[in-house]
């Protein structure tokens, strides 16, 4: 749990490069719209950098970390016979 708690606290604090690099996508799109102002840049790059840092992340969290355990689980159901008596 540390581990997968560890990579999210990596994610969101990689979403400042993200956001970075969201402003100067902003701001180079702003020159064709001319009614996009940096405050609407700034909070949508904000809010967009952390959503796909942490989209990301659980994807990845899932695939690489979660998945694997239940696959072995289910393994290890699969191996164990089942009686009738049990409930």
């Amino acid at each position: 749990m540390h581990r997968i708690w560890m990579i999210r606290n990596y994610a969101l604090s990689f979403a400042a490069v993200v956001l970075r690099g969201l402003l100067g996508l902003g701001v180079a799109l702003q020159g064709s719209l001319l009614w996009l102002t940096f405050d609407d840049i700034y909070t949508t790059s904000v809010w967009a950098s952390i959503l796909v840092c942490a989209v990301v992340t659980e994807y990845f969290i899932v695939q690489k970390s979660l998945t694997p355990l239940l696959r072995g689980r289910e393994r290890r159901a699969a191996a164990i016979p089942h009686t009738a008596n049990t409930p």
